[in-house]
């Protein structure tokens, strides 16, 4: 696509509103003179420009039909009817006003449909022209031979004179063109093609569609004329257009539909919402707006690249088409985010039972060639009325409320309330005060203890990061961690926490509290930083404290994005004497044949699993085999996110080593945790 219009940043707008529902390539230039250029390397396909360009648009449409009478040319201004026609009349396909950028995308591919079958029939028709010029003494039968189409001849009585070509019918010659074609066609387009030939009698060229056997031809009649220029009769020439017709209808669908999982665009899913909220409004009822993103999508795309994460999507999408009811509507917002609307629900609390189908139907392991991935889900609900009353308030409340399903901890489904903040302004804010944050001394480390399941003493503890924030309070890791982590802020956050935790342990060394394991998390990005060996062996000479004391936690998906660099740093942690351990193991990326190579001291069994350990055979019968191959591999196992009675007898059950939740303490600052260590001494 050739974008020419004299200012390059409204070219890249209009780049923008194309490429929404109709992905390309575009070449921008500012000038007529450097549009002519890129239109001689004979690579574009259609000419979208303004009516401002050097000297007007005009004398470039004419010098455009010249070059190429069938390049189809769209023209963006804002213009009187009267330029629009005069646009029209030297050659633009269509006339897109400055106003109406949403119908860019429609209008060119209408322009590009309709420039095709015209060049199609322009090229059969100048073969035949010109083999009738290079041979006169050729007959029709020869000429018509050497092209992919059906070309026939009637005479003044519309009896068939003459039919070669493609589609070749002898015993069809000497019937009346309505008797020869009943044996072919359809009634609807028998009538058509009897009314064709009948003009062409009069004078007038005809153009229309018929099908044959399943495949489209686009048909010709003309009237047929001797050397004097009377009519004697009439000519039609019929081309195969299916493949044609193939190409634009999924050029078509392309500006309606995401082209990996074939689900409706965004533009198509605000028509469906408008319309659900116009009949819940009619009839009185409800409707809901539920948005998905899937949880830690992109450690799939880090472990098997995005190939991979593309097929993982199709399942996914495939999964929640078949959760949702026949009169929902899914669509894709772009990477894992999903939207789905919800009609025709008798109260709100039903839209709750639909996501949770979803979320459901999302967690059995998805298999993509070596690979096993078990994934969750996060989705926001926000219910017309109750919530929001247009399309753009009910897809923001929605997301808002899938944020705050994640901030909370993921796999699950929230409704909408008045206090949650919209993500896009949310996320902007907190960005820009989290860059402040650790200079303002805002961030803080909590410690949740880690207890034996046998004796229910007290293992180690995890540091947990949170932001004091002085306008929204304390902040969970959830709400900033992955702001931190697109930003880059990350490594920086980090450093901090290997430092605090540090200080931590030699401060509870000096009070009398020697053998205590802090647990801290490492980041991804702090794994591919070649320097994090000497960062952490610099802090612990600092504060002078044991390496056995400090415990490195790093996610199961992170280790597996580069598995040789993975072995050798954790193999240099260990030189250190630091312990390490997989966080989130069970989340489905790690090959065993991989795991056994890692140094690791021990597992950390994904909330997810335990959630439901106690109530469902699935989850107990995952967490039961962790267990078995940690203590076939000789490494500690930790449940974490433990909450209820139920899951720790489940666990004590199975032989989990340690566990780790709000059954037996929420995550406490430092000063509510000492005398936690401390009584434990006694």
């Amino acid at each position: 696509m050739l974008i020419v219009v004299s200012d390059l940043a409204l070219g890249t707008a209009w780049a923008d509103a194309v490429r929404a529902t109709l992905p390309c390539d575009f070449a921008l230039t500012a000038s007529a003179g450097d549009a002519w250029a890129v239109l001689d390397s004979g690579r574009i396909d259609a000419v979208l420009t303004g009516y401002d360009i050097e000297a007007g648009v005009r004398p470039f449409l004419r010098d455009l039909a010249f070059h190429d009478p069938h390049l189809p040319v769209v023209v963006v201004a804002s213009l009187d009817r009267d330029a629009i026609d005069g646009c029209l009349a030297l050659g633009a396909a269509d006339v897109v006003r400055l106003d109406d950028l949403e119908r860019l995308g429609r209008t060119l591919v209408a322009a590009i449909k309709f420039t095709t079958m015209e060049r199609s029939l322009h090229d059969a028709r100048a073969e035949i022209a010109e083999l009738r010029e290079r041979e006169p003494g050729t007959d029709l039968r020869d000429v018509v031979d050497q092209i992919p189409a059906i070309v026939w001849t009637t005479d003044e009585a519309l009896v068939v004179r003459s039919m070669r070509g493609s589609r070749e019918d002898s015993a069809m010659v000497g019937m009346r063109i309505g008797v020869a074609a009943a044996g072919w066609l359809a009634d609807r387009d028998r009538g058509l093609v009897l009314q064709a030939h009948r003009r062409a009698l009069a004078g007038e060229s005809t153009r229309f569609e018929f099908v044959i056997d399943g495949q489209s031809q686009q048909a010709h009649v003309d009237p047929l004329r001797d050397s004097h220029g009377l009519i004697v009769g009439t000519i039609g020439i019929a081309i195969d257009v299916t493949e044609t017709r193939a190409r634009t209808s999924a050029l078509a669908r392309l500006s309606t539909h995401d082209p990996m999982t074939d689900l409706p665009n965004r533009a198509v899913f605000e028509t469906r919402v408008s319309t659900a909220v116009a009949q819940a409004r009619e009839r009185g009822g409800a409707c809901a707006v539920l948005m998905l993103d899937v949880d830690r999508f992109k450690h799939v795309n880090e472990m098997g690249g995005h190939g991979i994460g593309d097929d993982v999507l199709r399942v996914i999408a495939y999964r929640i088409r078949r959760a949702t009811g026949v009169h929902d509507t899914v669509a894709r917002f772009g990477g894992d985010k999903f939207v789905i609307v919800c009609t025709d629900l008798a109260a709100a609390a039903e839209a709750r039972f639909r996501a949770e189908a979803i979320l459901e139907g999302i967690r059995p392991p998805i298999a993509v060639g070596e690979h096993q991935f078990s994934l969750t889900a996060s989705i926001g609900i926000s219910v017309f009325p109750d919530d929001a009353t247009d399309v753009p308030s009910l897809i923001s409340t929605s997301e808002a409320a899938m944020y705050e399903a994640k901030r909370i901890g993921r796999n699950n489904a929230r409704f909408y309330v008045p206090n949650m903040l919209s993500s896009p302004t949310e996320r902007l804010a907190l960005l820009a005060d989290l860059r402040r944050a650790i200079d303002l001394d805002q961030l803080e480390l909590y410690y949740q203890p880690m207890y034996s399941v046998e004796t229910r003493a007290i293992m180690g503890v995890e540091a947990l990061i949170r932001w004091r924030h002085p306008e929204r309070g304390l902040l969970l890791p959830e709400r900033f961690v992955p702001l931190a982590e697109e930003s880059g802020l990350i490594e920086k956050i980090g450093e901090w926490v290997i430092a605090r935790a540090c200080d931590q342990i030699r401060a509870w060394n000096d009070i009398g509290i020697p053998h205590v394991r802090v647990s801290v998390n490492v980041s991804a990005r702090q794994l591919d930083d070649e320097s994090l060996r000497d960062l952490i062996y610099e802090h612990l000479q600092r504060t002078n404290i044991s390496a056995q004391a400090l415990e490195i936690e790093i996610t199961e998906s992170s280790i597996m994005r580069d598995v040789p660099a993975a072995i050798r740093l954790l193999c240099d942690l260990k030189e250190l004497g630091l312990k390490v351990s997989i966080d989130d193991f069970g989340t489905g990326y790690t090959s065993l044949a991989f795991l056994k190579r890692f140094p690791v001291d021990v597992l950390k069994i994904d909330r997810s699993f335990v959630r439901e350990i106690a109530t469902g055979s699935f989850d107990s019968a995952i967490v039961r085999a962790m267990t078995t191959l940690a203590q076939t591999m000789g490494v500690r196992t930790v449940a974490e996110g433990v909450e209820l009675a139920a899951q720790y007898e489940r666990l004590r059950d199975f032989q989990c080593d340690e566990v780790q939740g709000f059954l037996f303490s929420r995550p406490l600052r430092a000063d509510a945790c000492t005398p936690l260590l401390l009584g434990q001494l006694r």
